[in-house]
């Protein structure tokens, strides 16, 4: 799984949703904006997604593996875990 995608995607986004179009931006203003705007953000959708109000993003692959992790029988499961590194 590559997370650079995801780390580029968000910068994307802080930068034209919440940065704005100035491009030189004040140290103490981007925290504030991180602290108040963001932060704010995140833990609404975080609530909304726990409570059923707003369903959970997932990739094309996400929601392949999940299928996947679905449709296992419980003893299947069983057999892929470990316990203790054996």
């Amino acid at each position: 799984f590559n997370t650079n995608n995801l780390i580029e995607s968000w910068h994307s986004h802080l930068k034209t949703v919440y940065l704005g179009r100035p491009h030189n931006h004040r140290v103490d203003r981007i925290i504030y904006i991180l602290a108040e705007k963001v932060e704010l953000d995140f833990c609404r959708d975080a609530y909304q997604i726990r409570h059923g109000i707003k369903p959970i993003w997932l990739s094309t692959k996400e929601r392949t593996r999940k299928k996947l992790a679905y449709d296992l029988s419980e003893e299947d499961a069983r057999n892929m875990v470990t316990i203790n590194g054996n």
